[in-house]
């Protein structure tokens, strides 16, 4: 009996090895941060595949094929050079400043179809603004701008996009006042589908995940621009985690 104990224990043993995976060799298992610039370690430290400084968490903790052993406690874990997120702001989410009425086909200015895709349209003369708010995303990291994809009607003197922002935080008095930021003039022919980019100076110096913007937009008309001013897409930018 006592030599089967033996046996048996023996077979156990043995078996535990055979099913006991090797970690001589590191692990490359990309699903442990999303992508294959790491390395699990076989005692469990992550190792940058490449000769790069990384940012670990936002925090100046940089690395150079050098063992990690501190995460950031927000769990991100991100390289010097952030990736850009992006959150489309729908032309139909925008409402009018002082109304809140909806934009239609038949509001100044209004929901048009120009180029086969809808747009707001602002014709000569029409300064209305419109407005939208959002929440900036949980994954923000820092800068923020908008981008807009706009045409104008007239070749020979360009139509320009006038916009402010409030910002607002939960548990904050609300934000009243806002700098008028610097028109941007359109600069492609009319006819030709142009990205322009909206930078904030001022209000954005303390934007953080989880605050609450407000853009407003409208047709700036001390330029000589004559013709319709069009935006077919609108959206928020930024560096995110």
């Amino acid at each position: 009996m006592f030599r089967k104990m033996k046996l048996f224990l023996l077979l156990l043993i043995v078996s535990l090895f055979c099913v006991i995976p090797s970690f001589a060799a590191e692990s490359t298992d990309e699903s442990v941060l999303g992508n294959d610039r790491w390395s699990v370690q076989n005692d469990g430290d992550l190792i940058p595949n490449t000769t790069a400084a990384y940012d670990i968490g936002g925090a100046s903790n940089y690395v150079d094929n050098a063992y990690i052993t501190t995460l950031s406690t927000t769990g991100y874990v991100h390289l010097t050079t952030p990736q850009v997120g992006i959150l489309s702001l729908p032309l139909t989410s925008f409402l009018f400043e002082n109304t809140a009425e909806p934009l239609s086909t038949s509001t100044t200015p209004g929901l048009e179809i120009d180029n086969v895709i809808p747009n707001i349209n602002w014709a000569d003369g029409e300064t209305s603004a419109v407005q939208v708010t959002f929440r900036v995303p949980d994954d923000y990291l820092s800068g923020g701008a908008f981008r807009l994809l706009c045409d104008s009607s007239n070749d020979s003197t360009p139509e320009q996009v006038d916009f402010d922002v409030y910002v607002n935080t939960s548990g904050s008095t609300w934000d009243d006042a806002a700098t008028d930021q610097t028109p941007v003039a359109l600069t492609l022919s009319a006819g030709s589908p142009e990205t322009v980019t909206l930078t904030v100076a001022t209000d954005f110096s303390s934007l953080v995940a989880g605050k609450y913007v407000t853009l407003r937009l409208w047709r700036d008309n001390v330029s000589t621009g004559t013709g319709d001013l069009e935006v077919s897409y609108v959206s928020f930018y930024y560096n995110r985690k």
